[in-house]
């Protein structure tokens, strides 16, 4: 065996091991438990089953859903009972295993990338249409993760200007927001980086959100509103309505 692999799902979780030749060699499938203990406990008895296989020392990913903060090794989970727990580190010491921890859309990317349809494709960008969106990025056949570990992803962030206008880009800087896009419920709102999070906020955004930043979205009204006054003809990217306080 050469590596061994733990897919955890919200509602199940699947281990798998693989030959020398990265062919399947055996899957063991399990219930996710709905608790943290038993979450845990759950991941150990996979990594033990694993390891009963054979080779105690072999390699254990695992890919699940959310984010561990790389400064404090806590999880945040959307599907799981793990957010604000040292997920990765229960359970290395509960399976008394090293594990290798990582989002689910970037495993997804990176297999593909080293196996499969984006087999030597540098970059290769892989995203992730589910219930929420996600994905990755592999230049050279490794992800590209930055310090915070969420380099490629496309899916859930807090909005917060302050800390880009920190780092050199003006406060007035364009910037849109898309929420349920190319749906019927569909609210675009336009502002800066200076305004968009008080508008935000006073929007009060719940679903999928689209954020675009820089001079794009100014190019976008300007020709919008061009269209509007019969001075040129509006292109598909274009914001109707805007919230502003």
């Amino acid at each position: 065996m050469i590596a061994a692999g733990i897919d955890l799902g919200g509602t199940k979780i699947e281990a798998q091991v693989f030959g020398a030749d990265w062919s399947l060699a055996q899957r063991r499938r399990i219930d996710t438990p709905r608790d943290y203990a038993g979450l845990v406990a759950a991941m150990a008895d996979q990594i033990a089953w694993i390891t009963s296989l054979g080779d105690r020392e072999i390699p254990v990913g695992i890919s699940a859903a959310g984010l561990i903060n790389p400064d404090t090794g806590l999880a945040l989970t959307a599907n799981l009972p793990a957010t604000g727990k040292p997920f990765p580190t229960d359970i290395a010491a509960a399976s008394g295993h090293l594990v290798t921890y990582i989002n689910d859309c970037r495993a997804f990317i990176l297999s593909e990338a080293t196996f499969g349809a984006a087999r030597g494709a540098s970059p290769a960008l892989g995203l992730i249409l589910g219930t929420g969106i996600a994905g990755g990025v592999v230049v050279g056949g490794r992800l590209m993760s930055g310090h915070a570990m969420v380099g490629g992803e496309f899916g859930h962030f807090p909005i917060s200007a302050g800390p880009v206008v920190a780092h050199g880009l003006p406060g007035s800087t364009p910037v849109a927001l898309i929420e349920n896009g190319t749906t019927d419920r569909e609210r675009r709102i336009v502002g800066t980086l200076a305004t968009i999070e008080r508008q935000a906020k006073h929007a009060a955004l719940d679903g999928p959100t689209l954020c675009v930043v820089g001079q794009v979205v100014g190019l976008a009204l300007n020709q919008s509103e061009g269209a509007r006054s019969g001075e040129a003809r509006a292109p598909e990217f274009q914001f109707e309505s805007r919230v502003g306080l």
